[in-house]
This record gives structure tokens, C-alpha cells and sequence, in this order.
């Protein structure tokens, strides 16, 4: 499988169990809103989604050993009934990865999508076939597991989650063409279409060098080289205001910003001093809302 940089030794006698799954994933379904007597349906529905996402093999020829799975949040909640079964509703996502020699974990995906459509029986089981369409419900979940494989992947390797984005829009495209609602691009800015479109599209390629510098050669390195660290993290932001520029939707930098705003301000308010103004800059270029928190940065 794809080789990460961040080992933790003491985990190392863990490296001979393998296990088939990519994804540790917490799953809630919420219907709290809703006025149906049998919440042992939606009981029934967070237990098979839970077991679709950690029990299907989603990558081909790839381990992952039990520390190397993805931690991630599927959260469903229900707002809507309609005649036959059908539901709407939101799902909010969130996808961490580890920090090298840390015990942080750093934000990778925090996404809520809520264009949520799909007609779901008790009987219904969930799979994922290359290239089929099995349902709406199926389909959002299969390709946001492959966007968030894909995304974490990107982290570790320049464009190493390419192979992910591409099947995760192969569910789109089988999805839109089976007029399931939610998938129609240009539907909203932040639909699931156009953000897959975004994360393959090879103008926005320097997205992906960003986050992998922002990573690899910033987080995973605060530990032992903070100045160095620091440093690297300020060039990979500073990489964003190209994208920014040509990216119309500002999908990617919307993206970014709202994973690690938070984060950004927590680094550059501790340890060594480093030049910050063309940060601070770009940083107020690229996400006006946050310019508040941008002005902690010293």
C-alpha cells in the first residue's frame, strides 16, 4: 500500500495483522426530527451503513494495517419523510489523519452536505460494484468514502489520491446520469459533482501540492524542525493563491480554509518566530470571512 511517512514505532508489532479495511469510520443516523414510531428502522440503518463503509474492500491491491485506518465521521440526520419510503436530510462528514510524533490529529475533510435525497426499506442491504449504480443512498456514501481515501492519500503523496477522485467520479457521473438529485452539477458550488471536478481537474493540480506540503513537510514536521516546519507550512498557504485565482468556484481553497483555520492560527501563535506578512496577506485574500482570526497570527 501506499508507503506512510508517519510510523509510530510503538505500533510496529501491530504490522503483521492486516486487515482488508481502509476506513474506521463512526457512523450516526439521526431522525430525531421525524414522527415515525419504529426508530429500530434508522437503528437498523446506522448499523448496515456502519458495516457497508469499515467492511467494504474499497482499494485494489492496498493493506491497510489496523493504525493506518482512516478515522472518519459519517453523520446522518434525517429532517424529512415523504410517501414511499422516501427521506431527506444532511450528512455531515469529517476525516482526520495522524500527526507524526504527535498524538494530534489533524483535520483532513469537515464537510456537510445538504442536498441529502434517497428512498430506503428496511430490506435494503448497501454494496459498491465498480461501475454500477446501486442506489442514491449508496452511491453518496461509496463516493465519499473514495473522496476521503483519496484526500488522505493526497497528504502522504503529491496527487497520490488521484486514483480515488477518479472513482469517486465515475459515481457521480453513474449517479447524475440515474437523475438522482444532488449530484446535478452546478446545481450549488459545493455539489458533489463539482467538487470532484475541482479535485481532478489538472489546472487545480497545485491543490494537491499544497495540502501535501502543508503536511508532510509542515505538520509532520513541527515535532523535531519547528522553524523549518513553519516555514514550509506559510509556502504551501502562500501555494493557495494561485488556485484561488483560478479556480472561479473557490471550491478548493473553501475547503481548505475551512478545515484548518483554526489550526493555521494555532501554529504561527507558538514556538519560534517566523515572517508572516505575505501569509497574512494571502490568507485575507483568499478567505475574507476569516480575517478576525488571521489578524492573531503574529
Amino acid at each position: 500500500m501506499k508507503v506512510k511517512v508517519l510510523v509510530f514505532t510503538f505500533m510496529l508489532f501491530a504490522s503483521s495483522v492486516i486487515n482488508s479495511q481502509e476506513l474506521n469510520a463512526t457512523v450516526i443516523v439521526s431522525a430525531s426530527s421525524l414522527s415515525i414510531k419504529n426508530k429500530n428502522t434508522f437503528n437498523r440503518l446506522q448499523y448496515k451503513l456502519r458495516e457497508f463503509i469499515n467492511k467494504t474492500k474499497w482499494t485494489e491491491n492496498e493493506e491497510f494495517k489496523s493504525f493506518e485506518k482512516i478515522k472518519c465521521t459519517f453523520v446522518l440526520t434525517l429532517t424529512k419523510e415523504s410517501l414511499g419510503n422516501s427521506f431527506e436530510g444532511t450528512l455531515l462528514l469529517k476525516s482526520t489523519r495522524p500527526v507524526y510524533n504527535s498524538t494530534y490529529n489533524t483535520v483532513v475533510l469537515n464537510h456537510k452536505d445538504a442536498k441529502i435525497t434517497f428512498i430506503y426499506n428496511q430490506s435494503d442491504t448497501f454494496n459498491y460494484l465498480e461501475g454500477r449504480f446501486e442506489s442514491s443512498l449508496a452511491s453518496i456514501i461509496s463516493y465519499y468514502v473514495f473522496t476521503i481515501i483519496g484526500l488522505d492519500a493526497d497528504t502522504y503523496e503529491n496527487n497520490g489520491g488521484i486514483k480515488y477522485h477518479e472513482k469517486a467520479g465515475k459515481i457521480a457521473q453513474l449517479a447524475e446520469q440515474n437523475n438522482s438529485f444532488g449530484w446535478e452539477a452546478n446545481v450549488s458550488e459545493m455539489n458533489r459533482s463539482t467538487i470532484n471536478k475541482q479535485l481532478t481537474d489538472d489546472l487545480l493540480i497545485g491543490y494537491k501540492k499544497s495540502i501535501y506540503r502543508y503536511h508532510i513537510e509542515g505538520l509532520d514536521m513541527l515535532a523535531d524542525k519547528q522553524e523549518k516546519a513553519k516555514n514550509n507550512i506559510k509556502e504551501s498557504i502562500l501555494l493557495l493563491k494561485d488556485i484561488f485565482n483560478k479556480d472561479d468556484s473557490k471550491i478548493l481553497t473553501r475547503m481548505f480554509i475551512d478545515n484548518k483555520a483554526n489550526e493555521i492560527v494555532k501554529i504561527f501563535a507558538e514556538g519560534p518566530k517566523v515572517n508572516t506578512v505575505d501569509l497574512v496577506k494571502t490568507l485575507q485574500t483568499i478567505s475574507q470571512s476569516n480575517s478576525n482570526k488571521w489578524l492573531k497570527i503574529k
